[in-house]
């Protein structure tokens, strides 16, 4: 008969149960009645306090109920007692004073065999029993604030901690939401922005999620109307970016991480899901993995294995310059970690309007976006005696005369662009050609005779290398012809 093992998932909002049939060696499955994890004040109504007495006996009764149902073929509760393992994972948000204080409870109900663990540290030892990577990095999300931990494989079971309150989700969405407003706001009849945030930032978020580097797209507002945007890399506000990798580099720097080519970043959490902060953490790492699936259930599977003998101490710093202080990679490893475990692929570092950066974080030379301007009116003049014609002024700008980086396309058409097609052309540019361009095109266009409203691009050619949306910087310009 194979005793169970029971896991306990804690933080501060969120409590999560879970249970391993064979001794370890199956994979976690949820409790039964579940919808794991659940918020604290949904799991424990009866507590007074998140980690007081009442929250342990809502967990027996589950527990109780598990065995009843599910794992009676394990024996009866009330014999396994103590010697059930149960694994209890606190994350950074809780106390070492009230994970005793749970253990301890535990403890007066007949639960000897009780273990508190911290998930990043189990993370480290993870990567340390295999790979040897000079650093674990653990980055975990609340969806408010975002924790960090670091663990060097110079210092088995040190870990050293960073809370920073307040980075844990994109800041950048309600920004780019109300820019957004802006543009839709005078099209708009008794709405006020409050009232439509939610739609706002859902399209704010498509775009900041797609990676791409503009996006035109349309907003459904709650009096049913579909209003256009157009949003731009130039549009987000990346101060808290800026601030994040500060505070990590910084981080890492003073723990003797400076170079973080050989340590794993290892996601949890609300971390897993953002683009936002991936793409703030991730530069520089030898390996980037994500907490879930079957690394997830392999450190779950460690914690069982070592609950008893895992002791956490604190990193020491080092007193010489950071580099020096590194341990050097044991000769019969080699970095890249040929694990079995999914994990991200490290992308290529790029700026905010997706050019490829050098190791600094800085654009190569000569592949920044070049700032276009698009102005355009619609004017009625003379086309003969006693005749008139509409004309469409465009005029293109740049920041002063410049010369074009590439060869260069004037699009003019009714639907949005997605890729470049010549019909819709209707000026082409040589490579080197000097700003500003001024044109009158003659209205209506022979591609969309009947077109109420048109769209204005200044796009590089087919035939160039570069990407669509990399060589100018610029918003399309839109045109109502009533």
């Amino acid at each position: 008969m194979s005793t169970p093992g029971i896991i306990i998932m804690l933080s501060g909002k969120k409590i999560s149960l879970e249970y391993i049939r064979e001794d370890g060696a199956g994979v976690p499955a949820p409790f039964p009645r579940g919808n794991w994890p659940m918020p604290l004040s949904a799991f424990s109504r009866k507590a007074k306090a998140a980690f007081g007495t009442d929250l342990v006996f809502d967990i027996t009764d589950r527990l109780k109920t598990l065995f009843e149902e599910t794992l009676s073929a394990s024996g009866e509760l009330e014999s396994l007692k103590e010697s059930l393992p149960i694994v209890i994972l606190i994350e950074n948000d809780v106390t070492d004073e009230e994970g005793d204080s749970i253990k301890e409870s535990f403890k007066k109900l007949g639960y000897s065999n009780v273990a508190i663990l911290r998930p990043d540290l189990l993370a480290a030892d993870y990567y340390r029993r295999e790979y040897h990577p000079q650093g674990v990095v653990t980055v975990n999300s609340d969806g408010t604030d975002l924790y960090i931990s670091l663990s060097l494989d110079s210092q088995p079971g040190g870990v050293a901690r960073k809370v920073m309150p307040g980075d844990g989700y994109d800041p950048r969405t309600e920004a780019l939401a109300v820019k957004i407003w802006e543009q839709v706001r005078d099209y708009t009849i008794d709405l006020r922005m409050e009232n439509e945030m939610a739609a706002l930032e859902r399209a704010a978020l498509e775009y900041l999620s797609s990676g791409r580097s503009e996006m035109e797209g349309s907003v459904r507002l709650s009096d049913g109307g579909e209003y256009d945007f157009f949003v731009n890399r130039s549009m987000v506000n990346n101060d808290g970016t800026r601030k994040i990798q500060s505070a990590l580099a910084e981080f890492l720097t003073e723990f003797g991480l400076a170079d973080r080519s050989r340590s794993v970043l290892v996601l949890r959490g609300d971390a897993i899901g953002s683009n936002y902060l991936k793409q703030s953490l991730t530069p520089g790492f030898g390996e980037v993995a994500e907490m879930s699936g079957n690394l997830r259930d392999a450190v779950i599977r460690l914690a069982l294995y070592n609950a008893a003998g895992m002791v956490q101490t604190e990193i020491v710093k080092p007193e010489k310059e950071p580099i020096s202080n590194l341990r050097p990679e044991p000769a019969k490893q080699t970095f890249g970690f040929a694990s079995p475990q999914p994990t991200i692929p490290t992308e290529q570092r790029t700026t905010d309007n997706g050019q490829p950066t050098t190791d600094n974080g800085q654009p190569e030379k000569g592949n920044a976006p070049m700032p276009i301007k698009i102005e355009a009116t619609v004017e009625t003049v003379k086309a003969g005696f006693l005749k008139k014609k509409k004309v469409l002024k465009v005029r293109i700008e740049g920041e002063g005369s410049e010369k074009l980086k590439w060869h260069s396309v004037l699009c003019i058409q009714e639907k949005p662009l997605s890729t470049v097609e010549m019909e819709n052309v209707v000026k082409d540019y040589d490579r080197g050609s000097k700003l500003p361009f001024s044109h009158d095109i003659d209205l209506p266009l022979k591609q969309c005779p009947d077109a109420k409203k048109l769209r204005i691009y200044f796009k590089p050619h087919p035939d160039e290398p570069v990407g669509i949306n990399n060589a100018y910087e610029v918003a399309p310009y839109t045109v109502n012809l009533g």
